[in-house]
């Protein structure tokens, strides 16, 4: 092998140092998407260790747009010649002119983008945006956590969401009580989940992203532990 590259689902950053370790090759990381094709590439192959996706490709302009007011965080923005002309059969004003405006949350850290995550996927706690990514993280830094995702479940009346943390674990190796104490020790009240529910692993599609359509049907009939 001369080059590795890594595309389409996220590469923890354990996998890319055990790699790296084993082979004696750099993973480079490669971010793009169907309407733009590259937005971001890592040229040194260090990228997934620090947990961006690299810096933009020649020729793109990536810029962020604060979805919710002022934050550094923002919907990655993408302009160049490669930019698609726009959906068929219906338009939709986020892609055209040169210009491509993503689900997807990010941040600069020095010219290279890390991802928070999707707009489409914050869940609303009472009016408060909260980022399952940031929920995600704190579980997976947990003893005993092989995995974990985090999303909202619609309230009855639809008007709020409870966050719900579903947590690949060996069978026995952690209860409601564990996560939630994690959860408050290192999450603000509104951001702790109040259903958990524990598997032993997080189905994923052949392509290695979390399958949603079989994780919600994992998951349906079982409400977790709803102690709060």
């Amino acid at each position: 092998m001369r080059l590795v590259i890594s595309a389409s689902a996220p590469l923890p950053s354990d996998v890319a140092s055990q790699f790296q370790a084993r082979f004696g090759l750099p993973v480079h990381v490669f971010y793009g998407a169907s309407e733009c094709g590259g937005i971001c590439y890592d040229r040194e192959g260090t990228a997934a260790e620090r947990g961006t996706v690299g810096e933009p490709v020649d020729g793109v302009t990536v810029r962020l747009e604060a979805p919710f007011g002022e934050s550094e965080e923002g919907l990655v923005t993408v302009e160049s010649p490669s930019v698609a002309l726009g959906y068929l059969p219906k338009g939709d004003p986020r892609l055209g002119g040169g210009r491509f405006v993503t689900s997807d949350l990010a941040v600069f850290e020095g010219s290279a983008l890390r991802l928070r995550g999707r707009v489409d996927g914050l869940i609303n706690v009472k009016g408060k945006k909260v980022n399952p990514t940031e929920i995600e993280s704190v579980l997976q830094r947990m003893p005993g956590v092989a995995e974990v995702v985090a999303f909202g479940v619609p309230s009855a009346d639809k008007a709020s969401d409870t966050v719900r943390a579903v947590i690949a674990c060996p069978e026995g190796g952690l209860g409601y009580d564990d996560v939630m104490a994690w959860c408050r020790a290192h999450l603000p009240e509104h951001k702790v989940p109040r259903s958990v529910v524990l598997v032993s692993a997080i189905p994923r599609t052949a392509r290695g992203k979390v399958s949603r359509a079989e994780l919600l049907a994992l998951v349906g009939g079982r409400r977790g532990d709803p102690r709060a």
